[in-house]
């Protein structure tokens, strides 16, 4: 018994042995190996095989991008950069202000905002999110400030540290309710073309009472708030990157930049006038016509207005308060999705959503929104005391019809945008010759601070993915031949193409070094000779060459100008003076190719730089000292 036992033992260790040594001869093929690359999935980075024996002739690593989130090459990001120096020049224009805030922001900012799509996770037991919007950072950041309130931070017996964190939390917690106050009047509203329907929100909960926070216990350690800059007029621009995780299409992204113009502090129409006079100046900028674009203007009081009076009779028994936070915004929220569903679709709606309206009521109401397409429709439609209604309306479509830019304008009962977060002028702008989301939208809103405090405000947001489309890739634009009407900049960056030889010296030239440090003593006095005759033609050293062109680039490009250094070419082996003219005519090539308006280069016959001139065909024998001048005025054509 116990000899087969031992018997067996052997057997295993022998067995053993023959596997570790079998193991070490195939360099450990039979182990299961891990993936070269732990964050790659693809069904080939888990098999046995190593990787430096794996054959990847057939096996290419793709790294798909995140869905939804662009990339601009060159091209693209030239026409992202006209556009946003176009809001910019519109902004500054009109004496705006400019501010940036952070695009990675605390959750709570954002709590109230009915946006279901919104990038957020949790880090270090802290919520935070990818803005969605701007609007409630800018609420938050012109009225709320934090009270420094250490004594009370003592009393609660917490540490510098502690404290810290604490107020940093609580700023979080009700700036964010200042915030979505804010949210409330053009957040939905100024997403470019973003939908978004919520009850008008309630007070914000920003903490002014001092003494009640300064009794707060050691677990909250909330730090006193206090509002200000309430009596003054804001005028605020921005340009600021926004995340939603949307279904992407080709004109809905989920990332976008948004230009935001706001005037805050004020409720006069004049306020409304400079918003869409703004929003004219930049269209009139990027020559887009009352043929190309309309803005569809509507008033919230008008529209629920006429819901009031269609459907009188349905509403006969309900009281005003449910009429005015259910009743009215069911049916606002379905006028939102008129011109997206049909006419047979939004009236079934419409009497599934509010089942109490009359069937010939919900007939009349979609009959009238239907057909008034202009103000003096609305004029028929109310009789003479329910007509003060239309004042803002009228004021805001008179001045520009005195302005003769009437033709840009278009009254449309069904722009609502979330019609809950604005309380007067609405506007929506739209392309004309092909079905695109809203270019742009905005209007009036207002929120409520903490005791009763309200601010007015009027603004609009614009997104870059559509008007990219529209002015880059419309082809109704391309076939009138639009490309001339956009800036230069955007095919031509470059005005000057530098040629030069290559720093290194050519092969030709490093050969003869060679043999001259060979037969040194035999070539000195030839190479005498060579240098009395270079200073006798005015060719100077390389090196003084060099520091030449460097001075010239340098005087052109510190005045502005765009110079584009040519980095191939030039090499003309031992080819002698026919490769150098060969690789000077390949050069010149290029910078036409460029469109550069001038073209600078060196002849090494006489050792002089030349600025020609592309527009005109002259040039003109330069040193940094007058290229400035010679680049400025330009060079005349060559005598015929």
């Amino acid at each position: 018994m116990l000899a087969g036992l031992a018997g067996l033992t052997r057997l295993a260790l022998a067995a053993a042995t023959l596997l570790q040594v079998r193991s070490m001869r195939t360099g450990g093929q039979g182990r299961r190996s891990s993936p070269p690359w732990p964050f790659l999935t693809t069904p080939w980075a888990t098999k046995s095989t190593p990787h430096h024996q794996r054959s990847t002739g057939n096996k290419n690593i793709s790294l798909k991008s995140v869905r939804g989130i662009r990339t601009f090459n060159p091209r693209d990001y030239a026409r992202r950069e006209y556009i946003f120096k176009t809001w910019e020049e519109v902004a500054k224009a009109f004496s705006f202000s400019f501010y940036d805030l952070p695009v990675l922001e605390d959750y709570h900012i954002f709590q109230r905002s009915k946006i279901n799509e919104a990038y957020d996770f949790v880090k270090n037991k802290r919520h935070l999110i990818l803005r969605p919007e701007i609007t409630p950072q800018l609420v938050s950041h012109l009225f709320v400030r934090e009270e420094r309130a250490r004594q009370a931070v003592r009393q609660d017996g917490g540490d510098a540290g502690d404290a810290g964190d604490a107020g940093e939390e609580g700023e979080a917690g009700q700036a964010g309710q200042a915030g979505q106050a804010g949210q409330a009047g053009q957040a939905a509203g100024q997403s470019s073309g973003q939908e978004g329907g919520q009850p008008p929100p309630p007070q914000s909960g920003v903490a002014t009472d001092r003494s009640h926070s300064s009794h707060c216990s050691h677990r909250a350690r909330v730090k006193p708030y206090r509002l200000h800059n309430l009596r003054r007029v804001h005028k605020m621009s921005t340009i600021g990157q926004c995340f939603r995780y949307e279904r992407t299409t080709s004109c809905r992204k989920r990332e976008h930049y948004q230009w935001n113009m706001d005037v805050i502090g004020t409720d006069l129409i004049d306020a409304d006038v400079e918003i869409l006079t703004a929003l004219l100046s930049f269209f009139r900028r990027v020559h887009l016509l009352p043929s190309d674009v309309v803005i569809k203007i509507n008033d919230k009081r008008v529209v629920i207005q006429i819901i009031k009076k269609i459907f009188k009779s349905s509403l006969r028994e309900f009281p005003q308060p449910y009429i005015q936070h259910h009743a009215v915004p069911n049916v606002l929220q379905i006028l939102d999705k008129h011109k997206k569903i049909s006419s047979g679709t939004f009236k079934l709606l419409l009497q599934r959503k509010v089942p109490y309206l009359h069937r010939h009521e919900v007939v009349r109401f979609f009959n009238v929104i239907w057909k008034v397409k202009n103000l003096p429709d609305l004029f028929i439609f109310f009789n003479s005391p329910e007509q003060n209604i239309l004042s803002d309306l009228h004021t805001v479509l008179r001045y520009f019809g005195e302005m003769n830019l009437q033709s840009f304008f278009e009254v449309d009962l069904t722009v609502v945008r979330g019609m809950d977060y604005y309380t007067n002028i609405i506007f929506e702008s739209f392309y004309r010759h092909k079905k695109y989301r809203a270019i742009c939208g905005g209007g009036r809103y207002s929120y409520v601070l903490n005791e009763g405090q309200r601010v007015c405000a009027v603004g609009f947001g614009m997104g870059d993915v559509v008007i990219t489309e529209i002015l880059f890739n419309s082809q109704v634009r391309r076939g009138r031949g639009s490309e001339g009407d956009l800036p230069d900049e955007l095919s031509r960056n470059v005005d000057v193409v530098s040629f030069f030889p290559p720093l290194a010296q050519r092969q030709g030239e490093r050969q003869g070094e060679r043999q001259g440090e060979r037969q040194v003593h035999r070539q000195s006095e030839c190479q005498a000779e060579c240098q009395s005759w270079q200073k006798q033609v005015g060719h100077p050293p390389r090196g003084l060459i060099q520091r030449e062109h460097f001075h010239i680039v340098d005087t052109l490009r510190g005045n502005g100008a765009r110079v584009y250094s040519l980095l191939q070419g030039g090499s003309g082996g031992n080819r002698g003076n026919r490769g150098n003219r060969g690789s000077l005519s390949k050069a010149l090539k290029k910078a036409n190719a460029l469109r550069a308006n001038f073209f600078l280069f060196f002849d090494e016959h006489i050792g002089v730089f030349f600025l020609k001139d592309l527009r005109t065909g002259g040039q003109r024998a330069v040193t940094s000292a007058d290229v400035l001048s010679v680049y400025s005025s330009g060079v005349s054509p060559p005598q015929q």
